[in-house]
């Protein structure tokens, strides 16, 4: 297997994953590997902040897709460039709805395991995100140093 087709088969991985947890997440049904804080923290139903972090996060996971097969080709360095943007962009989305979702927390959570669970739940999806921007950036620079 060549090291792109690794690439590949891994981003393809993560992006099932990440469609997986935005369909559990829709749904309400928990017990899958990719939702075991959910299942862990016997969440009955998602907020709607969750549902939108994990919405970014999926977006976020397949725009990782497209640079990591365009990195094959350094001919797709303009695509590489605007992705990594676009990926940008949407972990600047993310914190803004980590902010919010937390200012909602803490303004109108009373009961202080839920604030926790929540906190936490919302915390981890971001770094999610943070992590599809940490790729962007590693691709970004192969890109920069190769142009």
């Amino acid at each position: 297997m060549k090291f792109f087709d690794l690439f590949e088969e891994l981003a393809a991985k993560i992006e099932t994953g990440g469609k997986l947890f935005l369909d559990l997440a829709k749904s309400g049904v928990y017990g899958e590997k990719q939702v075991a804080r959910l299942y862990l923290y016997k969440v009955k139903e998602p907020s709607p902040k969750i549902i939108e972090q994990a919405s970014i996060l999926y977006e976020a996971i397949g725009k990782v897709r497209t640079i990591i097969h365009a990195l094959r080709d350094m001919k797709n360095a303009p695509l590489i460039l605007r992705t990594s943007i676009e990926i940008n962009t949407l972990e600047n989305a993310g914190d803004v709805v980590l902010r919010a979702a937390m200012a909602h927390l803490f303004e109108n959570m009373q009961d202080v395991r839920e604030l926790i669970k929540w906190k936490e739940i919302h915390e981890r999806i971001e770094e999610a995100i943070d992590v599809c921007e940490d790729v962007s950036n590693i691709v970004e620079g192969i890109v920069l140093k190769n142009a």
